[in-house]
């Protein structure tokens, strides 16, 4: 980052609290706030936008909450929570892994956030933005884990609605802004826009995220192949054995999880 500010996003679902940190952080020079929202389907709007290096995001919003938040970024930068709740940073604490401000927020315990988040940027400027992301993920799921309830896919046929069970994809991919199935025997149109919001809905020991726009169905991979720079590949059972590339990221959870 240099001498630059850190670019942030401001995100509470109520305005006062919203404006009172804006005007805490118009007094940082090492900080520059980019913009602001108040929910979260605005807050991912924002960042695809502005594309901050930090955001401030409050847990406690309606529909959807700032780990759901995180959980859609596609590219997720330093994350610093804020909340009125001590029970969910004492969660936090426990895994040590995310930073957090209890409101009503102090400037000083606000500049201190900032100058963590200083260095964090600085280390992940350097090479390092996999393994924040791969924490930052691992962090939030264990704090707040999300709910899995889907067991069959709606895609559109014609007129009509089909349901394909889970049990049938091979894997999903996002296509023409849309999140698209392959089975064994054809490829179908989801009514799904992210990949996130619909890996929010997956069975974890199941469907495995290999990089930002595909998702893979464990039970259908037949062999994982080393690749380059520590990725991998997974050849899945369908006729074609497809393989697919894993990103090194993605990878290193998939060796945990897989016992490999």
């Amino acid at each position: 980052m240099g001498t630059d500010p850190l670019k942030t996003l401001v995100v509470d679902d109520e305005k006062p609290a919203r404006d009172r940190l804006i005007h805490l952080l118009s007094k940082d020079k090492r900080v520059e706030v980019v913009g602001a929202a108040g929910n979260g389907p605005e807050a991912i709007d924002r960042v695809n936008e502005h594309h901050p290096h930090l955001i401030l995001l409050d847990i406690q919003m309606p529909g959807m909450d700032g780990f759901d938040v995180v959980r859609m970024l596609n590219d997720p930068p330093l994350v610093i929570f804020t909340t009125a709740y001590d029970e969910y940073a004492i969660k936090a604490f426990e895994i040590h892994a995310l930073d957090y401000l209890l409101k009503p927020i102090p400037q000083k315990r606000l500049s201190a956030a900032i100058g963590r988040a200083i260095q964090e940027w600085s280390a992940i400027d350097g090479g390092g933005r996999d393994d924040w992301q791969e924490r930052l993920l691992e962090a939030v799921n264990a704090v707040s884990p999300p709910q899995r309830t889907l067991a069959r896919v709606p895609v559109r046929a014609g007129e009509t609605i089909r349901l394909i069970d889970l049990v049938d994809v091979l894997w999903f991919f996002v296509q023409d802004k849309l999140v698209s199935l392959v089975s064994a025997e054809e490829t179908l149109d989801t009514q799904y826009t992210t990949i996130q919001e619909l890996e929010q809905k997956l069975d974890p020991d199941v469907f495995f995220r290999i990089h930002r726009s595909m998702i893979v169905n464990l039970n259908h991979v037949k062999e994982i192949q080393p690749w380059f720079s520590g990725t991998v590949k997974v050849v899945m059972d369908d006729a074609e054995s497809t393989a697919l590339d894993v990103s090194r990221v993605h990878a290193r959870r998939l060796r945990r999880q897989i016992g490999w």
